[in-house]
């Protein structure tokens, strides 16, 4: 029986097994199978065993040969070898050690192999294979649902406040339909308005007949045409204010040479709108991959690295969809306070090293070429001129023979593969970025800002967050319920955050004009000839709504930081306090002067009509005010009532009460009894009361536009 012991023993060793037959250690059992069972010069036993807790890619394994044994002596050399997947580029960290280790990257088959060797020369080798499994990100936090608050208006005074935030300014109309329908009605139906598509617009307008849209001849931009016009009069004025406000999140400029090619920047507009109020990981997908950010930020074309040609994947783009499109430079907490080590010092979100992987991980795109001759060696480095117009509003298609096919290590344990193609990649780029946690409060605030208030509380920013991370239907990235926690927040709709000094934001110059040109109807005299034509592109028409150039035009931004930093902090009192004042970076004497004057020569259809009969050329480009609601409410009511109106619609009643009583004093001003009397002038047989009045009350809305209580949103 001992004899059938110990040969039982030698066949457990040979298989790798550790335990002695007696349920001992193999320590225990070893020297007795050497001793009584083990002929002479018998080959070693190799034995390998994964030391790591898990085979998983991206994380360095340990593995140990120290299973294998020798019938005759402990000492064993040992030596390894590795055969991996297509694309891996793992390497053992030594391969004569009994413990070594490699970090797997592919997902694929690696196969180790160890030869022991005992003293004699004597050698065995085994064969193990393993498979990685992909690593799992570091989850987000679990959020609680937070549905958006119901939509409350309060009084007429609550809608006009609520349309300055929501919309390109209050209207008598657009206040009416709000107050009417309420506040929930009136959002859910702006969230299902169909989108006034730019690029429909300009291919169904008069613009179309003089300046087609595909022709490569186009012959200027319509972009401040465009604009001016649904936002003055487009029904979803919702979304096209979210579009604007994107517009300043994803910037884009016309300042690039794709300044002559219209359709570029009409199409990116649309898929700002078309995205504005549904899902964020969407729209950060399609702006992604639209051929006007991949050409102003550098993505088109981007190749995978060649160091013998000295070429590096291009990094604007992945630069700045992390620090200017998602996350920002430093970590959030859910408030929007920024998170600090155990020193105090601010957490950055991502370093050098990050941008270098993402930038690798989004090589491979360009131009949609599908159908084209193209010659493969100078393919990525043509011009846009190269393609038809229509090319620009076809999203970038992966090009897989440019795309770098190493691994990439992203953001909080987001891993990429070696050997995926780039449209594999591009995905787990984007989810990196929607599944971040700074993405909520990153974003939030910038709502806030834009629609709101520039100094929003931290309270206020964390109830916006949490409905971006949770919806209330377990969703992340709902805009139109993140949108509508905006705007129906306490901080936005309670009428005592009005009175809060600093509370509130100022009015960007585009938006100071649309909220004129909206309230009081502005637009060209009907009466004077369309002159617009292919040979006359600057004659008018009736989409220009502005005398001047603006000192701000949409889609129009110096740089990819937008017109104005959201950080921006004026010298003095707001930057003492630590608050910002984003809009005041634009906002220049220069600027105020420019954009005021636009207004100081609008005229209304009766006053250009006496001026025509008086020998002015009927030619003359002329804008005019629609004065129809103030003549009813002076007829009626007088001037104190028409300044009431004013004061609601322009200031939200921020008029103090020297403020209005000096503007209510010009009734007895000597200066202004023609305007007072209610009688037609004696000097004139055809100028009558009513121009009077219109001339005093365009001067009138001159003095108001230009003072801080029209200038400030509160």
């Amino acid at each position: 029986m001992q004899y059938m012991k110990i040969i039982s023993c030698f066949y457990l060793l040979v298989t790798l097994t550790l335990t002695g037959c007696d349920g001992s250690s193999s320590e225990d059992v070893l020297p007795l199978a050497v001793s009584q069972a083990m002929p002479p010069n018998t080959a070693p036993v190799a034995g390998i065993s994964l030391g790591s807790e898990a085979f998983v890619a991206s994380t360095e394994v340990f593995f140990t040969g120290g299973e294998s044994s020798d019938a005759e002596d402990d000492s064993l050399t040992y030596l390894w070898s590795l055969e991996k997947p297509d694309f891996s580029l793992a390497k053992l960290n030594n391969t004569t050690d009994e413990v070594i280790s490699f970090r797997p990257d592919a997902i694929g088959k690696y196969t180790l192999t160890l030869t022991v060797t005992d003293t004699k020369n004597k050698s065995t080798s085994i064969t193990k294979s393993f498979i990685p499994s992909l690593p799992e990100p570091k989850p987000l936090p679990i959020f609680a649902a937070a549905p958006p608050p119901v939509g409350v208006i309060i009084d007429e005074l609550d809608a006009v406040r609520f349309l300055k935030q929501s919309t390109f300014g209050p209207t008598v109309e657009s206040v009416g339909d709000l107050l009417a329908k309420g506040g929930e009605a009136w959002f859910n139906e702006q969230l299902n308005l169909p989108f006034t598509s730019w690029t429909h617009l300009r291919r169904t307008s008069w613009i179309e007949e003089v300046d087609p849209l595909d022709s490569d001849q186009n012959g200027r931009m319509w972009i401040e045409e465009l604009f001016s016009e649904t936002a003055q009069n487009s029904a979803d004025q919702l979304r096209h204010r979210m579009a604007y406000i994107l517009s300043q999140l994803f910037v884009v400029s016309q300042q690039t040479d794709l300044s002559h090619r219209e359709i570029a920047f009409t199409d990116y507009w649309d898929t700002l709108g078309e995205n504005a109020l549904g899902n964020f990981r969407n729209l950060l997908e399609d702006v992604t991959l639209h051929t006007t950010m991949g050409h102003y930020l550098n993505m088109m074309g981007n190749q995978k690295a060649d160091p013998e040609n000295n070429i590096r994947p291009d990094e604007n783009f992945a630069r700045e969809v992390m620090q200017l499109f998602t996350i920002g430079l430093r970590e959030l907490n859910q408030d929007g306070s920024v998170k600090v080590n155990s020193s105090g010092e601010a957490i950055e979100t991502y370093d050098q090293e990050t941008i270098t992987q993402y930038a690798a991980a989004l090589t491979g795109w360009y131009y949609d070429t599908t159908g084209f001759e193209t010659n493969p060696e100078n393919e990525f480095s043509c011009s846009i001129a190269c393609f038809p117009m229509d090319i620009s509003t076809k999203p970038m298609v992966a090009f897989d023979y440019i795309h770098q096919k190493t691994e990439k290590r992203l953001l909080r344990g987001h891993y990429i593969p070696p050997g995926q193609r780039a449209e594999e990649d591009v995905q787990i780029v984007i989810d990196s970025l929607f599944n971040h946690p700074n993405l909520a409060p990153f974003f939030s605030m910038h709502l806030i800002r834009q629609m709101v208030t520039s100094n929003p509380s931290s309270a206020y920013i964390s109830r916006v967050s949490a409905v971006f991370n949770n919806n209330g239907e377990g969703i992340r990235g709902d805009l139109g319920a993140t949108v509508k926690a905006v705007l129906f927040d306490p901080e936005a709709r309670s009428p005592e955050m009005a009175e809060i000094p600093l509370y509130g934001k100022v009015k960007e110059p585009a938006l100071a004009i649309t909220h004129l040109n909206r309230l009081f109807n502005i637009g060209i005299n009907q009466e004077i000839p369309v002159t617009v034509s292919a040979d006359q592109l600057w004659g008018t028409h009736r989409w220009m709504r502005v005398a001047g150039a603006p000192s701000q035009q949409v889609l129009d931004s110096e740089s990819v930081f937008n017109f104005f930093r959201p950080n921006f902090a004026p010298n003095g009192e707001i930057s003492d306090l630590g608050f910002v004042a984003p809009e005041l970076q634009i906002t220049t004497e220069a600027s105020i002067v420019n954009d005021v004057e636009m207004f100081r020569w609008l005229t209304t259809k009766e006053l250009w009509s006496h001026a025509i009969n008086n020998g002015r050329d009927p030619d003359q480009f002329t804008l005019t005010y629609d004065f129809t609601h103030l003549d009813e409410i002076w007829e009626v009511e007088g001037y104190p009532a028409v300044l009431d109106f004013l004061n609601l619609y322009m200031t939200g009643n921020r008029m103090d009460s020297d403020y209005k009583s000096h503007l209510l004093s010009f009734s007895e001003n000597p200066e202004y009894t023609q305007v007072f009397d209610g009688e037609d002038p004696a000097w004139s047989e055809d100028f009558t009361d009513r121009m009077e009045r219109h001339q005093f009350l365009i001067d009138l809305i001159y003095v108001i536009a230009t003072t801080p209580e029209f200038k400030v949103q509160r």
